[in-house]
C-alpha cells in the first residue's frame, strides 16, 4: 500500500497538492495579495517577530537565476530582501539594498542595509569579489 503525501506545514495533515502544501495551504501561499510563509503566517508578521539572532533568513518560496528571492506583494512584484527592509520600516526607494552576509536569498533585516552603487562596488572589492582580484 502507497502511503499519501501530506501537507509540509507542521500540525496539517491535508493531502498533498503542490509545492509540498495540501490545497487550502497552497492556495494561502499562491495568493498574491496574501503573502505567507511555512507556519502560516504572514511575511509581515514572519519578518517583524522572528529571532533576528538566527543568523540567514533564506527565502525559498521564489527565487530568480542570481539567486535572489521574489514575491507578489499587494499587487507588485518584489525583490524579497527590499520587501523584507520595507516590512521591517525603512524606506529603501532609490537606493540599493545591501546585503552584510553576502547571501542573496537572505531576508533577515539585520543582515540588510540601504546602499549606494559606490558601496556596493566597495563591498564587491573588501569581500574579494571583483572579476579582477584573484580569488
Amino acid at each position: 500500500m502507497v502511503q499519501k503525501r501530506t501537507c509540509d506545514i507542521e500540525g496539517c495533515d491535508g493531502e498533498h497538492c503542490a509545492r509540498g502544501f495540501c490545497r487550502p495551504h497552497y492556495h494561502q501561499w499562491h495568493s498574491p495579495d496574501k503573502v505567507r510563509v511555512p507556519g502560516a503566517v504572514t511575511l509581515a508578521e514572519w519578518v517583524t517577530t522572528r529571532d533576528r539572532s538566527e543568523g540567514c533568513w533564506e527565502w525559498h518560496l521564489r527565487l530568480l537565476s542570481d539567486g535572489y528571492g521574489q514575491v507578489m506583494y499587494e499587487g507588485v512584484m518584489w525583490r524579497a530582501h527590499r520587501l523584507a527592509l520595507v516590512l521591517d520600516g525603512d524606506d529603501p526607494t532609490g537606493s540599493l539594498v545591501l546585503h552584510s552576509c553576502d547571501n542573496p536569498p537572505c531576508v533577515n533585516p539585520d543582515h540588510l542595509r540601504i546602499g549606494t552603487h559606490v558601496d556596493n562596488h566597495n563591498d564587491m572589492v573588501e569581500r574579494g569579489r571583483a572579476a579582477w582580484q584573484s580569488r
